[in-house]
């Protein structure tokens, strides 16, 4: 009986996703747009925080 209801349960879930207003929308403010290409890094390093090492990236134009 559990199993059942579980089912049904998924099945709710599973509508309710594949109905959502962001990917369905009628109105444009509500549609998501495609991610764009991220354009080539200048450099990547890393910084020390509190004994761990971050790994970011710099883009853009070189700052002189």
């Amino acid at each position: 009986m559990n199993l059942v209801i579980f089912a049904l349960f998924s099945l709710l879930a599973a509508s309710v996703v594949n109905s959502s207003t962001i990917v369905n929308s009628v109105y444009p403010w509500l549609i998501l747009p495609s991610t764009p290409e991220l354009p080539q890094p200048q450099t990547g390093k890393y910084a020390s925080i509190n004994n761990i090492q971050i790994w970011y990236n710099i883009y853009g134009p070189s700052c002189g």
